[in-house]
């Protein structure tokens, strides 16, 4: 799992690297992408998940979320996040961000990085 970011005016960019298996990696993942966002002060993050393959279970995002309400300090929700991901992903990411925004965090799947920036711009 490779994590890294870089930060400009608009909003910090933050690209995974990884193949996730299981909840035990995406839980592991998420710790490394709040790590990394933590190293900068924007609220506004675009998360490059094209290089990541993601379990095709949906049961895993349910857990994932409840991780980022009990564990990640309240802060967590004032973050928006656009989150890229392959287009064979799309029903998994459309799924992590119902349960995301029920939760009431302002997270949201897209397949192009023209789209999530659109969307982060208008938030």
């Amino acid at each position: 799992m490779t994590i890294t970011s870089e930060s400009n005016a608009d909003y910090l960019l933050i690209r995974s690297v990884a193949s996730l298996k299981d909840e035990n990696d995406l839980i592991q993942h998420a710790m490394l992408v709040f790590d990394e966002y933590k190293k900068h002060d924007n609220k506004k993050v675009v998360l490059d998940g094209l290089a990541t393959e993601f379990p095709s279970d949906l049961f895993p995002y349910y857990d994932l979320v409840q991780f980022y309400t009990e564990k990640f300090p309240p802060e967590v929700r004032d973050i928006t996040l656009a989150c890229i991901i392959s287009p064979e992903y799309t029903r998994i990411g459309k799924f992590w961000e119902t349960v995301s925004n029920n939760r009431g965090f302002k997270y949201r799947a897209f397949t192009s990085l023209r789209e999530a920036e659109e969307w982060l711009m208008g938030e």
